[in-house]
Order: C-alpha cells, then structure tokens, then sequence
C-alpha cells in the first residue's frame, strides 16, 4: 500500500490552501483521478484519512506538472500541519 506522503517532497503554505511538490514515482493521471474524486463535488474514497470537516474547507484541488514531478494545490482553509496528518494516514493513490 501507498501512503500519499511517500510522494511528498515539500509543502508551502499559501494565503489560500496549501502547495504539495510531490515526487519518487507519483503518476499525474492517477493524480488528476485522486483530486476529482477527493475534492469538492467527488465521490470521496474508501480510506478514513479526511473527515468531513476537514473536506468542507477545500475549495479545489489543482494538479499541475508531469510524471515524477507533480505539484498539487489544496485551495482553501486548509493548513500544512492539518493536511500532513492526512496525507500521512491516506492511502487514496492505490485506490485509483
């Protein structure tokens, strides 16, 4: 299994939202299919790592970049220290 944080490399704070820089293998169809289905309006996913309070604050999520170089924008009131608990307990990249 693969916990989203394995891909981390660093995350920014923003006035709105949160910049995740992602590497070590990430795969951007599989990361335009997590953001469409965790973020607003999506059909969520089966792991537990995002409560409903917590998916009330994204406003968005953007996926820009290619292959093994993937920056993924949380818009919203969201912080670095709220979304590195979650990613650190997601394991929604296997489940696309």
């Amino acid at each position: 299994m693969t916990a989203m944080k394995d891909f981390v490399t660093n995350m920014t704070q923003l006035d709105n939202g949160v910049q995740i820089e992602m590497s070590n293998g990430v795969e951007r169809s599989r990361m335009d299919a997590l953001a469409a289905k965790c973020g607003p309006g999506g059909s969520g996913c089966d792991s537990d790592c995002c409560e409903p309070e917590f998916t009330a604050k994204i406003e968005g999520i953007d996926v820009t970049g290619v292959d093994d170089n993937i920056t993924m924008h949380l818009r919203g009131m969201v912080d670095v220290e709220s979304v590195a608990d979650k990613m650190s307990r997601c394991n929604c990249y296997d489940e696309t």
